[in-house]
């Protein structure tokens, strides 16, 4: 007796949702599909994960496939595009997390001492000089810009925001207090 064809068990998976049929399709790529997955990306839960999403785009395109003259080749191509995109996810997504952790871990920036006190001298500030800060530095407006959200000229927010950065700096002793 041969063993039923790939499209055999494709057409019956697509015209009657034979599940015994779509359980052969998974028990004869399974392991195929799962391997090129984790050489891929190296983490055998991601793996796992790209495996199930191939089988269900199998299962969707089950009736074109039945036509299909190599279905390992077919599957080969998914694992790779679903394994290459999770990876991408997964850069991006340890990209943000280590931006977040450079902004919350102090480091040898010599800026990173002050941090602890720049809400409260921006709290010190009159509100007006405090929209022009935190508009400028962190939203990163110019000038140009924060005058049209804030309503005035860009020369009055510059100076708006040199004024408020000249009286939260430490000044320098005046000279007359050596000589006292």
């Amino acid at each position: 007796m041969s063993e039923a064809s790939d499209e055999h068990f494709l057409r019956a998976w697509a015209e009657r949702s034979d599940e015994t049929a779509f359980c052969a399709l998974v028990g004869r790529y399974a392991v195929f599909i799962y391997g090129a997955a984790l050489r891929r990306v190296g983490d055998a839960a991601l793996a796992e994960e790209i495996t199930q999403d191939v089988f269900a785009q199998l299962s969707q395109n089950a009736a074109r496939l039945a036509e299909h003259h190599a279905l390992s080749g077919w599957l080969h191509r998914p694992t790779m595009l679903i394994a290459l995109d999770r990876l991408r996810h997964r850069r991006r997504y340890e990209g943000r997390v280590e931006n977040f952790l450079q902004m919350i871990t102090p480091s040898a920036n010599p800026l990173a001492e002050a941090l602890p006190h720049l809400d409260e001298a921006l709290d010190q500030l009159a509100s007006r000089d405090r929209e022009v800060l935190v508009l400028h530095f962190f939203d990163r407006l110019t000038f140009p810009e924060i005058a049209t959200r804030l309503g005035g000229s860009a020369d009055a927010a510059r100076m708006r925001s040199n004024r408020a950065l000249s009286t939260r700096s430490p000044r320098a002793p005046h000279r007359c207090a050596k000589m006292a």
